[in-house]
């Protein structure tokens, strides 16, 4: 039988590292671990060999994938800590699978925790701003989220497939599927941050201002063009739920912000590039 074979230090050649797969060399890992953190490596190394796939083989694991999906690791955490913590366990195992001749190189030395939590002048950066939405936008915000982290893998496919192609200078298909993950996970980022600080527009200070049909995030307008006579019917939504499309017009755009605090059959003036346009609000529900 052939010795396994030491090269320039990090590879090694043996039977298992052809063999095994991913998941059974979590499994094998996960006996390893105390019961103390057991759960939460389980699912941390999971997202990974569902995001590698969980029949690949070890030894087939790249080290730019080892990089990729650090990079993940630090855009979905909420803290250094976590993205430190989570990197950590990434990195044991990959270690693991080295040391036991499962994979081909040392990838843990890949995975790199890279700092974005920055403090200003020693102080924390600030707390978010609460986000108000309609419950309906509410909604919605959680059904795009959710069929957003389902595209996940779907991304992490074409990215594996593209990647097939050695020849990396010019791999069109991959980097169009690289562009599609940032832009994917960007997306995810800002709704994940907006759900953390939600906060339905069903208070009683709003309530309130609904009962003298003023104007707020949630008012259906009836609005009128003073000079043409067009009409036109709007519902005013948190940026985040605006929909051009669907008549639902963001509070921070110049007819949104011209018609917070306002009632039905007053006259406002929005500025625009055309210039000032007059407006009658001829209804509010």
């Amino acid at each position: 039988m052939d010795r396994p074979q030491k090269l320039e230090g990090t590879y090694h050649l043996s039977m298992e590292s052809n063999e095994t797969n991913l998941n059974e060399a979590l499994t094998k890992y996960l006996t390893t671990r105390n019961q103390t953190d057991g759960f939460e490596v389980q699912q941390e190394l999971s997202k990974f060999a569902r995001w590698c796939g969980r029949d690949r083989l070890v030894g087939q694991i790249t080290p730019h994938e080892a990089a990729a999906f650090s990079e993940l690791i630090v855009d979905s955490s909420n803290s250094q800590t976590e993205a430190n913590r989570r990197g950590k366990y990434l990195k044991d195992f990959l270690n693991f699978c080295f040391k036991n001749e499962m994979a081909k190189a040392s990838l843990a030395k890949h995975v790199r925790v890279r700092k974005t939590i920055k403090k200003i002048a020693g102080k924390s950066a600030p707390r978010p701003s609460v986000v108000d939405l309609t419950a309906d936008g509410h909604k919605r915000m959680i059904e795009e989220l959710s069929t957003l982290r389902d595209e996940r893998v779907i991304v992490a496919k074409e990215i594996r497939l593209a990647m097939a192609d050695k020849d990396f200078r010019e791999n069109a298909p991959l980097d169009a599927a690289r562009e599609k993950q940032g832009l994917l996970e960007a997306r995810i980022r800002t709704l994940e941050s907006s759900l953390e600080n939600v906060r339905i527009v069903e208070s009683e200070a709003l309530t309130q201002k609904q009962k003298k049909k003023l104007i707020q995030i949630g008012s259906k307008v009836t609005l009128v063009e003073s000079k043409s006579g067009t009409q036109n019917v709007y519902v005013l939504v948190n940026a985040s739920e605006a929909n051009p499309i669907e008549n639902r017009i963001s509070t921070a755009s110049p007819v949104g912000r011209a018609l917070l605090d306002h009632s039905k059959g007053q006259d406002i003036t929005v500025n625009t590039p055309r210039g000032e346009i007059r407006y009658v609000i001829r209804d509010v529900n």
